[in-house]
């Protein structure tokens, strides 16, 4: 997610100095974002339910998986906003949500994944409708991106689940990004261009078909209810 501060609706002058812009971190923002690494990791692993309190050995077997899945799906996703940003020349500095994190934590416990923990703060005067939806856009299209590397890889190494399950994750996070409502990316990229928003969301609605296809393929063939 992408969260503007100072934003004024009044084009902004671009200059080429901006594309050479150097990418920067921030002491806090790292441990704001290996924060969040860490707190979605646990988030996902309770979402396995009690067998891993019964039998927690297979921690050790999952973790690493999960800790891999969450860099991939959501550190990348946070990145791109950032460096997006930063490329345009503003200031952009991933913030941690407390309070998030805890809603992630405690919707894990039900079995599902609540894959938000904070935004891309970004801050900078007469921002407009264009830049911000480059910004935001980027998030879900690195997404998407991830899931069309692992999609051919899955059917290429069927035997492998963790290529299918990566390219399931991303496909979803992409297109839950893309929903335009509240502070979600979509509702930004549509005020920025509607041909964008319904490019990216219906790459995302395929590729949720493609993941779904299976299941759904499965329960007709052998005809459950």
């Amino acid at each position: 997610m992408v969260d503007v501060v100072d934003y004024r609706r009044k084009p902004l002058a671009r200059t080429t100095a901006r594309s050479r812009t150097r990418i920067t971190f921030s002491k806090d923002e790292s441990k704001d974002l290996l924060k969040s690494w860490l707190v979605l990791s646990i988030a996902y692993l309770f979402t396995y339910g009690t067998i891993i309190f019964y039998f927690p050995e297979v921690i050790l077997f999952i973790l690493p998986y999960i800790t891999i899945s969450t860099g991939l799906t959501f550190i990348v996703h946070e990145l791109a906003h950032k460096f997006v940003a930063q490329r345009h020349g503003l200031e952009a500095h991933y913030k941690s949500n407390d309070y998030l994190l805890a809603l992630s934590l405690m919707i894990s416990l039900s079995g599902f994944l609540f894959f938000t923990a904070g935004a891309v703060v970004i801050k900078g005067d007469y921002l407009d409708d264009r830049e911000i939806g480059h910004i935001a856009a980027a998030g879900p299209i690195s997404n998407l991106i991830i899931a069309g590397i692992f999609l051919p890889l899955s059917f290429i190494f069927p035997e492998i689940f963790f290529f299918k399950y990566l390219f399931g994750i991303n496909a979803w996070i992409g297109f839950y990004n893309m929903l335009p409502v509240g502070i979600l990316d979509g509702l930004k990229i549509a005020r920025w261009s509607k041909l964008a928003f319904w490019l990216i969301i219906t790459t995302a609605i395929v590729l949720v078909v493609v993941d779904l296809f299976p299941y759904y393929a499965n329960r007709i063939y052998f005809h459950y209810p």
